[in-house]
């Protein structure tokens, strides 16, 4: 078992411990481990799920894939708690009479599920937490306003620091957490990300591109101060880019110069570089899935995938766990991409931040006008699904990269 065993606080103020163990194939359970003292050798409390004690609880793994099947019932010291299955081996649990909320995953792991929950991850306090962490790291590299170039470098900071969620800098660090990582380790590389992130938003927004004059609620930088400025402002945090991840050597088993390696990959013709002009030219066409599937790889997936590989490469992580976290990146990606398409027709401008309707004026295809809303929301679910089936190869603490996931499908904007 690959997991730590991790204490539940019960209802009447006691500490259980449990363990399951679950047959692959959708057989059940095989036997229940439960302790009072937090006990490591304690005997088996039931066996296929019949019979009850305190703390048990019970499940049973539907087609061997790790998914909880149906409810789950359990009880805990003097009172009573519920859990309720969830998609993928995720549930939500209580205790009635504390009032606490508890996050308890279900993980196979060769033929074992392991449960734990952990009653102190927030995700909305995580990401303001690491946002500001990354966010310190910003204002700690970027050049002061007062710097010559004024113009440039007031420029440059009022894009950085115009809103927005961190959402590819907080994936690095949370990969790099997945793997039992530091985020120290990962600070420079993800603020790197961040400002790249940035001069992607930057030219992506200039009449020539997709001619917008509102970004994260407030106007964009050609609209804010000039397109000469905004197209110079967008060249500075590129190549600033490289100049930070340059200055962050990859660890073992990775060569020095696989962190900057991997940002110019997402980046260039082949990641984003590639998928916006591809954007572009489909502008007012009606173009196949595939093609729709390679734009969006590249010009939102890319850089989303390569956050979460750099993230782990740069704190050390083994390659199969970099192989498993490639997979959960390239989904996220893609569904991401989805939701904004989703969002761009059906929420509005003051919602998003941005100009709303954008793809239907400018006719481009998305899966909304290929497939409906119905079928892009399923679509975007499958792929966050399979995402976080990939966070059972890992070791470290996951349910920020879970949380992450499912926020994707239930973000505004």
């Amino acid at each position: 078992i690959d997991l730590p065993l991790l204490p539940h606080k019960a209802a009447g103020g006691g500490q259980r411990v449990f363990f399951e163990r679950a047959a692959r194939g959708g057989r059940g359970l095989q036997a229940f481990f439960s302790s009072d003292l937090i006990d490591r050798s304690s005997a088996p409390a039931a066996q296929g799920g019949r019979g009850r004690e305190a703390g048990l609880i019970e499940r049973t793994v539907r087609g061997g894939r790790g998914r909880a099947a149906g409810s789950l019932g359990c009880e805990a010291g003097a009172g009573s708690g519920f859990l309720s299955g969830a998609r993928q081996g995720w549930a939500a649990g209580s205790s009635q009479g504390r009032g606490d909320w508890h996050r308890w995953r279900i993980r196979l792991s060769g033929g074992f599920v392991a449960g734990y929950s952990d009653p102190m991850f927030t995700l909305d306090v995580y990401l303001q937490e690491q946002a500001q962490f990354v966010e310190a790291e910003l204002d700690r590299h970027l050049p002061r306003a007062e710097t010559r170039p004024h113009r440039l470098h007031e420029a440059m900071r009022y894009s950085v620091f115009a809103g927005g969620k961190r959402l590819r800098p907080i994936l690095a660090l949370a990969a790099a957490e997945a793997i039992g990582g530091d985020r120290e380790d990962v600070a420079l590389p993800a603020a790197a990300i961040e400002i790249l992130h940035t001069y992607t938003l930057v030219h992506d927004d200039l009449p020539c591109m997709d001619d917008d004059d509102l970004r994260r609620g407030k106007p964009t930088v050609h609209a804010a101060y000039d397109e000469a400025t905004a197209v110079l402002v967008g060249d500075a945090l590129l190549t600033l880019a490289f100049e930070w991840m340059a200055e962050c050597p990859a660890p073992p088993p990775y060569t020095p110069n696989r962190l900057v390696l991997e940002l110019a990959r997402a980046a260039g013709s082949q990641g984003v570089i590639g998928g916006q002009i591809e954007d572009l030219a489909a502008e007012g066409k009606h173009i196949p899935e595939e093609a729709l599937l390679q734009i969006h790889s590249k010009k939102t997936g890319a850089l989303i995938k390569a956050s979460v590989r750099i993230g782990v490469m740069a704190a050390g992580g083994r390659p199969e766990a970099l192989d498993a976290l490639t997979m959960y990146g390239g989904d996220i990606g893609l569904a991401f991409q989805i939701v904004d398409d989703i969002l761009d027709a059906t929420s509005d401008t003051a919602t998003l931040g941005k100009t709303a309707g954008s793809d239907a004026r400018a006719a481009k295809s998305t899966y909304v006008s290929l497939h409906g809303l119905e079928e892009a929301r399923t679509r975007a679910e499958n792929l966050i699904d399979n995402a976080v089936l990939q966070l059972a190869h890992l070791h470290g603490n996951t349910a920020p990269l879970e949380a992450i996931a499912r926020h994707i499908l239930d973000r505004k904007h």
